[in-house]
């Protein structure tokens, strides 16, 4: 969160920019966003396939600054509220409550 907070409006901007510059360095990131979840909450996934990718997808659905930004700056709740609701998504993809 603390992440968002500080570049979360920049990191809007530039995946929003349309730059041709800017593909490769988001995909990049997008791809070590994907990794961390995968370690972070690796006891929490099913173990293989469908399913597992599934779960990270949503799981970066949940954590993306896309969320954030609707969240914080288009629904405009306090970081506090936005903190919760992005947890309690990370919540429901671990107990499987997710297609």
């Amino acid at each position: 969160m603390g992440d968002y907070e500080h570049m979360g409006d920049a990191n809007v901007r530039w995946a929003t920019s349309g730059l041709e510059a800017l593909v490769e360095p988001l995909d990049l990131a997008r791809a070590h966003h994907q990794d961390w979840l995968a370690e972070v909450f690796s006891a929490g996934l099913p173990p293989k396939g469908a399913a597992r990718r599934r779960a990270l997808h949503a799981l970066h659905a949940a954590t993306d600054v896309y969320t954030w930004k609707l969240l914080r700056r288009d629904l405009r709740l306090s970081r506090t509220e936005t903190e919760k609701t992005m947890a309690d998504l990370v919540r429901g993809i671990l107990k499987g409550e997710h297609p």
